[in-house]
């Protein structure tokens, strides 16, 4: 079974694709919008992506740093640019000295904010949410470091 065939398989319709722009859907002819020739995408392309292609993610690694390490780069004097993506009332337990809140919540729409020529470091309750805050901002073309296990593997001072 091809790639195509299992692809189609497990969305659970059967096709059989005929030329001049028709193809049997689960035994109905459907008429196709284009013609193959046409240089557009066929159907199987639209639902079975080729394996060269890979998704952003797949490409875009991102760099992470431990607590203990920006712990260290703090002690040693280092002028970080921390941003911590919690929500206003979970900084009631405390923040890391220096960082600013700017919850995942509303990100996306204060990006006019930060600066692109900087680095930042993104910091969360566990580690999750500051995750998917650095691959929003990595995907606008920011430099970005995730702290893994976010507060909860913080073990040095809090404001």
């Amino acid at each position: 079974m091809n790639r195509a065939a299992k692809c189609l398989s497990a969305v659970k319709f059967s096709f059989i694709q005929y030329p001049y722009g028709y193809m049997y859907i689960s035994g109905v002819k459907v008429k196709m919008p284009f013609r193959k020739r046409e240089n557009r995408p066929s159907l199987r392309r639209l639902l079975c992506r080729p394996r060269k292609e890979s998704s952003w993610r797949e490409e875009q690694v991102l760099k992470e740093l431990s607590a203990k390490e920006v712990e260290r780069l703090l002690q040693e004097g280092k002028k970080l640019n921390i941003i911590d993506v919690r929500e206003t009332e979970e900084m009631a337990e405390g923040k890391i000295p220096g960082a600013v809140n700017i919850p995942l919540s509303i990100l996306e729409f204060r990006l006019h904010e930060l600066d692109q020529t900087k680095e930042y470091i993104l910091v969360c309750r566990s580690g999750g949410r500051s995750g998917l805050a650095a691959e929003l901002l990595a995907s606008r073309g920011f430099r970005v470091i995730n702290m893994r296990g976010g507060m909860q593997a913080w073990e040095g001072e809090v404001e």
